[in-house]
């Protein structure tokens, strides 16, 4: 088993706000390497093959953004997702029922960003061809914008709890 300093700040944090007041807090080792694993490792991952990605093919965070409705059917699946994620995190927050939220935002780590969107686009991003023409830049920019937008938005979102 590992010592609580081991377990780190911010997955003991995870632990308290995921959990209901009203309960039996439900702490430990095991807990806390299932949190870190399907939160804070997948965010991680995530945050990694962006930064590899990104920085490779020098994307600039300012520069003009593709609109939303010319992006492809799953960029704005997925920012429509995050914009629900949002006003779950605003009204959980509003309430104190930070539970509520944190609950939420594992499942869209878990599922909507990693298991989906980051495995179904990886091509998109991972692409070395340098002569893609207009249209297949355009699209790679929309992913990193995507992305892009993703992490930074839900890092501002769980700021509160770690």
């Amino acid at each position: 088993t590992l010592p609580f300093s081991a377990i780190g700040a911010d997955v003991m944090r995870w632990l308290y706000c995921r959990q209901s007041p009203a309960q039996n807090l439900n702490f430990g080792p095991e807990p806390a390497a299932e949190v870190r694993s399907r939160v804070f490792f997948k965010l991680w991952n995530t945050y990694a093959m962006f930064c590899n990605y990104a920085t490779g093919d020098a994307f600039d965070p300012a520069a003009r953004a593709v609109p939303v409705q010319e992006r492809p059917d799953i960029d704005r699946w997925l920012l429509s997702n995050l914009q629900s994620l949002v006003k779950v995190a605003r009204k959980a927050y509003a309430a104190y029922d930070v539970m509520t939220f944190a609950l939420a935002a594992e499942q869209f780590i878990e599922g909507d960003l990693s298991n989906w969107y980051v495995r179904r686009n990886k091509d998109r991003l991972h692409s070395k061809r340098t002569e893609l023409d207009t249209d297949g830049l355009k699209d790679k920019q929309a992913a990193y914008q995507t992305l892009y937008t993703t992490l930074t938005t839900l890092c501002k979102l769980m700021a509160p709890c770690v």
